[in-house]
């Protein structure tokens, strides 16, 4: 017998996150899709078990700023993928550039080595 499935990738993803931070018993916020903010001084060991549970799903710790800005991207096409309802009078451009501006604004120095070496 086969089955289709409908899911909502999102609360999906954010339930394994929560499930394997709250594991390791680490004080953390989610901040949106793809983000967490970790409210404390984390050991190096407690950091390489969350890495290694995350990776066992196929999450990833994204560590530079150029990998950070592509996975926002994408992040952001998911959202809108699955949000369509909510921003269906938004041009795409208009949408992804209004989601990227706060990346961009932590790292105006990394911006502008973007800009100046594609």
């Amino acid at each position: 017998m086969k089955i289709y499935l409908k899911y909502d990738m999102p609360v999906v993803c954010k339930k394994v996150l929560e499930e394997q931070i709250n594991k390791l018993e680490i004080t953390y916020t989610l901040t949106g899709f793809g983000e967490v903010e970790i409210n404390e001084t984390e050991t190096s060991e407690k950091y390489c078990q969350l890495k290694s549970s995350l990776n066992h799903y196929g999450i990833d710790i994204v560590e530079s700023q150029k990998s950070i800005l592509v996975q926002k991207i994408k992040d952001t096409i998911i959202e809108m993928v699955y949000m369509d309802d909510k921003i269906q009078n938004s041009k795409f451009s208009v949408y992804l550039s209004e989601n990227l501006i706060t990346v961009l604004a932590t790292s105006p120095m990394f911006f502008l080595k973007l800009l100046l070496h594609p």
